[in-house]
């Protein structure tokens, strides 16, 4: 999701001495978009009393109100209707940045989303067939980061400034059903309405300046769309013998329906009156956000006081598409000795492609007691993004993670709360005009679980 810093932004800073040496700019700098923070990655958000306890490894074992989620087969398994509601969690962030002899660091605490999710039982006359609702936010990114740095060279001073506000989210509302063909093998289907939101809000300055020039390049952009989309999932559950249960369940590409996104943009490379300024601004941007078919595939042993299961996870890859597309024109406006003149241009499209990813989740759980469990696991977070080619609104790091915590059952009551640890890193090196350069961004995040469920 959102834990990384854009090459555009470290190449400016290492790259101070070059800019504040030629006062006016022939020809000026096209200034660069501010980069995002945001990391698409598939698996950052575990929800479920739980499920998200063990490390979303549920695909073979989903009962409950969240088996929408995990596996909608799992309904079927209902044998009481049930309530399950994950509060808002929390999640404490320290990223850093690291480039030569530069590096920052931040800590942020910010709200994960929540679930609420339901299922029927048998005494609602449906036989065989289970019916679930969830609604779930599977998606929650909020990056925020702020940063000064001075760079100097024999005559030169060049202060960067970055100050950044982004967010990548998912409101799905997902009608499930199950049917339990025959004893031991059960079968589901979901259907969702995925409203994905990007907003973005960032703003980059460069000041080079020697003993007699001053030489600016600032970029700004603001955006703020949703693209709204139908997923279908289908799944499978099967018990093997009294210990062994396997599972399986396929996503379909999203299919999307409408979505939008208002975006402005303003860049400028000034020094002495002369330079070049770009615009753009558009209330009703095409959007699109495209989610990959997946299956997941998952095998569980279960005995008396505990249980354990064996997750895979695998998101096929997209065909690079315009996240971004507009028939609005970008204006540019340049100053010479000259005079002054403005051109328009085509609006060039932002696009993306997603790799495929596949990620492993290992969970289980051990009973004490008939009131009181441990939940434990650890998973991988891989990214979509490519490692090479242009990403300039997602960036790329590979992530894993491991979970702990605790549920106590109070007759037909069942609260829980439990920690993930969550890191990565990522090394990248580019060229830079002052030659080849090495960056370093790092993640220490922590999470903050609790939920319920009741059963009736």
């Amino acid at each position: 999701m959102f834990r990384n810093i854009s090459l555009s932004l470290i190449l400016l800073a290492i790259a101070a001495p070059a800019l504040a040496q030629t006062p006016t700019p022939v020809p000026p700098v096209v200034p660069p978009l501010p980069p995002s923070l945001v990391l698409p990655n598939y698996n950052h958000v575990l929800i479920g009393e739980r499920e998200a306890l063990e490390a979303g490894a549920f695909t073979a074992r989903a009962d409950g109100g969240v088996a929408t989620f995990y596996n909608p087969a799992g309904l079927a398994l209902a044998t009481a209707a049930k309530v399950t509601a994950g509060l808002a969690t929390q999640e404490w962030n320290r990223y850093s940045v690291g480039v030569g002899t530069f590096g920052t660091e931040r800590l942020s605490n910010r709200s994960l989303g929540g679930v609420f999710g339901v299922v029927t039982g048998p005494g609602f006359g449906t036989g065989k067939w289970r019916f679930g609702f969830l609604v779930m936010r599977p998606v929650s990114v909020q990056p925020a980061m702020e940063l000064r740095v001075d760079t100097s060279a024999p005559g030169t001073v060049q202060s960067t400034t970055y100050v950044t506000t982004s967010s990548l989210s998912d409101f799905v509302p997902t009608l499930a059903a199950a049917y339990e063909l025959v004893p031991g093998l059960r079968f589901g289907i979901s259907a969702g309405a995925s409203a994905v939101s990007l907003y973005q809000n960032q703003t980059l300055f460069v000041d080079g300046r020697t003993s007699t020039a001053l030489r600016t390049v600032d970029s700004t952009l603001f955006s703020d769309g949703t693209v709204w989309s139908a997923v279908i999932a289908a799944g499978a559950q099967w018990d093997i013998g009294t210990h062994w249960h396997a599972g399986a369940k396929l996503v379909l590409p999203s299919i999307r329906v409408f979505g939008s996104s208002s975006m402005i943009y303003r860049g400028a490379d000034m020094a002495a009156g002369q330079g070049l300024v770009k615009t753009f601004a558009d209330s009703d941007v095409t959007f699109q956000y495209r989610q990959p078919m997946s299956i997941s595939a998952g095998l569980a042993y279960t005995f008396s006081r505990g249980q354990v299961e064996f997750d895979v996870k695998h998101y096929a890859s997209t065909d690079t598409y315009p996240l971004f597309s507009s028939n609005s024109s970008i204006e540019t406006t340049s100053a010479t000795p000259a005079g002054v003149t403005v051109e328009s241009h085509p609006f060039p499209a932002v696009s993306f492609s997603g790799q495929p990813v596949t990620n492993i989740a290992v969970g289980g759980s051990f009973k004490f007691s008939e009131a009181v469990r441990l939940h434990g696991g650890v998973y991988t977070d891989r990214s979509p993004v490519p490692e090479t080619g242009a990403a300039p609104v997602f960036t790329r790091m590979n992530l894993t993670g491991v979970t702990v915590g605790a549920s106590v059952r109070v007759m037909r009551i069942v609260g829980s709360a439990g920690l993930a640890y969550v890191w990565g890193r990522q090394f990248i090196n580019f060229d830079t005009p002052i030659g080849l350069a090495q960056s370093n961004i790092g993640l220490r995040s922590i999470q903050l679980f609790y939920a319920f469920s009741v059963s009736f």
